[in-house]
């Protein structure tokens, strides 16, 4: 369950326009693999039924507090890596379904969603 809720940046990120496109699902679907959560899991089940429905914001906001408590331990080094992996992918999630601008082009919506993203583990480095 906990390696679900280390995906919930991407999921934000893939509704942040209000659609979930099948490119975007399938991006999440893959950095979820890449977490080893598999399918038939409680993890894959809870993923997928926040890729079928909207979460609430409640759900970001939990994520929040969880990496807080994710990267307090942490040396500076891996803390740094553990926020650009999580941002790339992030991203990877963003550019999946293209927009108006073309293949691999971001949103408004999405960026939104990146910087808050990127507000949150500022916020939760200190920084």
């Amino acid at each position: 369950m906990v390696a679900a809720l280390a995906l919930v940046p991407l999921v934000e990120v893939a509704w942040a326009d209000g659609a979930l496109a099948p490119e975007e699902r399938e991006s999440v679907l893959r950095a979820s693999e890449d977490q080893g959560i598999r399918p038939g899991t409680r993890a894959h089940d809870l993923l997928a039924s926040w890729l079928e429905h909207r979460p609430s914001q409640e759900l970001f906001a939990a994520w929040e507090a969880y990496i807080e408590a994710v990267l307090e331990p942490l040396a500076e080094e891996e803390r740094d890596r553990l926020c650009r992996d999580l941002v790339g992918r992030a991203r990877e999630v963003a550019r999946a379904a293209g927009h108006r601008g073309g293949p691999g082009s971001i949103s408004a919506e999405e960026e939104r969603a990146l910087e808050r993203l990127e507000a949150a583990l500022r916020n939760a480095l200190g920084r």
